[in-house]
């Protein structure tokens, strides 16, 4: 055989063996994947020798050596075409069982939302009624006090009122024993008398100022509670 055609021939019948062995342990395939480039063990079986008789082809990985001759060539038209590798790839989008638990977490999200601003809504409702109610009972609170200091300010003040009148009745009657009295000297007891009863009076009425004073303030205070 010329040697023009060994080199190529030898390199048909490496290519061969290398698809034969491929074809024999087929890989498994997933269920999505890509074909990509060309498989095979490159590298694994190398001619080792070559004559115009025969090819020694070796493989690298077991050290055993394979002999082929004119018998083992085939045309080049007999060349099986290369399978690309299969390699799995996950989906771009998570396919639709991603798609569905992402909606369902986008619903209990929302779900959480709404039950959080509806909880965050009735406690704001709770705590303005609680709010209210107690300024309510501190309002009536306030208001009892008031009517009751008014009602003490208005007891004062008639009490005040009669110290003023008992005051007046006895600055009076001592006034009138003075008229009465010729004796000089009971006279003049007398009249020192009266001097005392006319503070007793005047210290009666401030009395009773202060207390209509108080009664006045005690009223515009229990009059806020009506506005």
């Amino acid at each position: 055989m010329n040697r023009r055609y060994l080199w190529p021939l030898a390199a048909l019948v490496a290519a061969l063996i290398l698809t034969v062995s491929h074809t024999d342990t087929p890989a498994q395939k997933g269920p999505a994947a890509v074909r990509v480039g060309g498989g095979g063990q490159v590298g694994r079986f190398v001619v080792a020798h070559a004559s115009d008789k025969q090819i020694v082809v070796l493989d690298t990985t077991s050290g055993k050596l394979y002999r082929a001759t004119e018998k083992d060539y085939l045309p080049h038209s007999a060349l099986p075409k290369q399978e690309g590798m299969e390699i799995p790839i996950p989906p771009i989008f998570g396919g639709a069982k991603d798609a569905k638990r992402k909606e369902e977490l986008r619903k209990k999200e929302l779900e959480e939302k709404k039950r959080k601003e509806d909880g965050d809504k009735g406690k704001a409702e709770k705590e303005k009624k609680e709010s209210d109610e107690k300024g309510k009972k501190e309002q009536d609170l306030a208001r009892v006090k008031a009517k009751e200091a008014a009602d003490a300010a208005r007891k004062a003040l008639d009490d005040a009122e009669v110290g003023v009148k008992k005051a007046q009745d006895a600055l009076a009657k001592v006034k009138k024993d003075v008229q009465d009295e010729t004796d000089p000297k009971a006279r003049k007891e007398l009249q020192r008398l009266s001097e005392e009863r006319e503070k007793v009076l005047a210290e009666a009425k401030a009395v009773r100022d202060r207390r209509k004073q108080q009664l006045d303030e005690a009223k515009k205070r229990l009059d806020e509670f009506s506005k």
